[in-house]
């Protein structure tokens, strides 16, 4: 769905055309023009009859609606990358998988292997809707996580980035009185982006004791359309964790910080039965 400033800049765009009809002084009764601002942003410009100013007239008109459409699909882009809360980097530059080929460990068979199951997921080639990759700081968890999401984004999808230890501290001061920010709609922005990345699980110990309700809640939300829509639109919608522990190292710090250690069971089913997993 287009946004109001598109539809004004859409409206300017019809204006402009048709004052330039008119300076070409071809009647009225000849020429017709009409431009349609609508979800699929369908345009027509015709003429009647088709004598050579009129021809011309519209050529020209239909190069300039090309060129609007291919400005506004960047800017509708740069949109998406901006809400999607990827870092900087990610939202200014164009990056590809062959890009990764540039960090220190990109030749280890860890990491080929990890971005060959990337690349499946962008392609919806991987029956599991989760992918777990984990390890020690420095060798391009998140990098090849943040690739993954500005190449759906730049593809027309949707999705989110989240550095899990900030938006546990974001989620807890929701629940304070008086607060403008709803812990619902932070819940909701994780549950229903189609394309997620969820950074630096099990990092800050803070975060585990606080947030394993809330890590389960997403979980369980999640796994009811994901892995759905991973047997009926393969590539859909995915979950890419990072973290520095393994997922079995990530169930036993929740058993020993959580404040409710059952949340560590359920977070052990949910994240081991539908997920697939590399330590690099």
């Amino acid at each position: 769905m287009y946004d109001e400033g598109s539809l004004i800049a859409a409206e300017t765009w019809a204006v402009g055309a048709r004052e330039r009809l008119a300076q070409l002084a071809i009647p009225n009764r000849i020429i017709q023009v009409r431009v349609e601002a609508n979800p699929t942003f369908a345009w027509q410009a015709w003429a009647p009859h088709k004598c050579g100013d009129c021809e011309e007239a519209l050529l020209s008109i239909e190069a300039e609606k090309r060129a609007f459409e291919a400005r506004e699909v960047t800017r509708q882009t740069r949109l998406r990358l901006e809400r999607s809360g990827l870092p900087y980097e990610y939202v200014t530059g164009q990056r590809g998988l062959d890009d990764l080929v540039k960090l220190p460990n990109a030749n280890t068979p860890q990491f080929v292997r990890a971005r060959t199951i990337v690349a499946n997921l962008l392609a919806g080639n991987l029956a599991l809707p989760w992918f777990y990759i984990c390890g020690e700081n420095g060798l391009g968890k998140t990098s090849l996580a943040c690739v993954a999401l500005q190449i759906k984004i730049q593809n027309g999808g949707r999705g989110c980035f989240i550095y899990f230890p900030s938006f546990v501290k974001k989620w807890q001061a929701a629940h304070a009185p008086g607060s403008k920010v709803s812990a619902w709609d932070l819940e909701q922005e994780v549950i229903e982006a189609p394309h997620l990345v969820l950074d630096e699980l099990g990092t800050d110990k803070a975060a585990i004791g606080a947030g394993a309700d809330l890590f389960n809640r997403l979980l369980d939300e999640r796994l009811r359309v994901d892995v759905g829509m991973a047997r009926e639109r393969p590539g859909s919608r995915w979950v890419i964790f990072t973290a520095n522990p393994t997922t079995e190292q990530l169930v036993n710090l929740y058993k020993t910080t959580a404040d409710d250690p059952r949340m560590a069971v359920r977070i052990e089913r949910r994240i081991s039965e539908f997920n697939t997993e590399i330590v690099l």
